[in-house]
């Protein structure tokens, strides 16, 4: 807005549009650098960082809770929910038996989630 007291007139408003352009005139970019992942703590990333495979690399739990079978699920409603087994709980760094029909997993953050669970609650 500029206003001019002694000018009478009234203030004008700039727009956002002109006011991003008007920061990208007074703005330039930083240049790129690369630099040592352990030196990039509170620095700012310019590009996608990628990498070189999936840590862990198997389908790991993101919390603890309890993973089920979909398919196990389908007919639960409020007033009628399934009721599933529990097996023994996985926790991380332990494998675990393989899917069981109709039975829910104790599972804990960062357990490896068995071939046959496809959700987790």
């Amino acid at each position: 807005m500029n206003i001019s007291p002694t000018s009478g007139t009234k203030p004008t408003k700039t727009s956002f549009c002109q006011a991003l352009s008007i920061i990208a005139d007074k703005c330039a970019a930083m240049p790129n650098q690369r630099i040592n992942v352990r030196d990039g703590l509170e620095e700012i990333v310019a590009l996608d960082v990628k990498a070189r495979s999936d840590f862990p690399r198997f389908d790991a739990a993101a919390m603890d809770g309890f993973a089920v079978n979909s398919a196990d699920c389908t007919e639960a409603c409020g007033i009628a929910p399934v009721v599933l087994g529990l097996l023994a709980p996985a926790h991380a760094g332990n494998l675990h038996a393989i899917y069981a029909a109709n039975m829910a997993l104790p599972i804990s953050t960062g357990a490896p989630v068995p071939p046959g669970y496809d959700c987790l609650e």
